[in-house]
């Protein structure tokens, strides 16, 4: 989708934003009318209690992960917890520490795991997921060995 770039086409689309945000909140209290997400947080804090530490610290770890970042939400399990401890369930600070020791062992462990491992590894086994060697050396000569992680 393209931002208009005119005045007249940024306040149409802006209506067509609030207009479907008007359809959407209407649609929810029609459909969803004793839906109270206040409810629903208190009885999810109440569901994960101390387990909540686990919970973040093990998305914390694998959200930094080679490749597992991909598929773990890291930053919405933080959220969640934090959200539960809000409730006064478990307590922030000790939350923090936790997502904060575990991301940098997660993210330690795959530096590791790069360095013991290496480019042998990725010659080895990148055919898997589309990386050969030329596209391995391509992306080593790049800007992005200066920006992301190296191997």
């Amino acid at each position: 989708m393209r931002i208009p770039e005119n005045r007249r086409g940024r306040i149409i689309g802006l209506l067509v934003l609030a207009a479907l945000a008007a359809l959407i909140f209407y649609l929810y209290r029609t459909y969803f009318p004793h839906f109270d997400l206040q409810t629903l947080l208190d009885d999810f804090a109440n569901l994960l209690g101390a387990w909540t530490y686990l919970v973040v610290g093990a998305l914390a770890f694998l959200e930094t992960g080679a490749f597992v970042g991909l598929l773990v939400p890291g930053e919405t399990a933080l959220l969640v917890g934090g959200a539960v401890a809000g409730q006064g369930v478990i307590n922030v600070y000790l939350l923090i520490a936790i997502a904060w020791v575990m991301a940098f062992l997660g993210d330690s462990t795959s530096f590791y795991l790069g360095h013991r491992l290496g480019r042998d590894f990725i010659i080895k086994h990148g055919d898997r997921v589309a990386i050969t060697e030329e596209r391995y050396q391509r992306s080593r000569s790049t800007s992005t060995s200066t920006v992301a992680r190296p191997c």
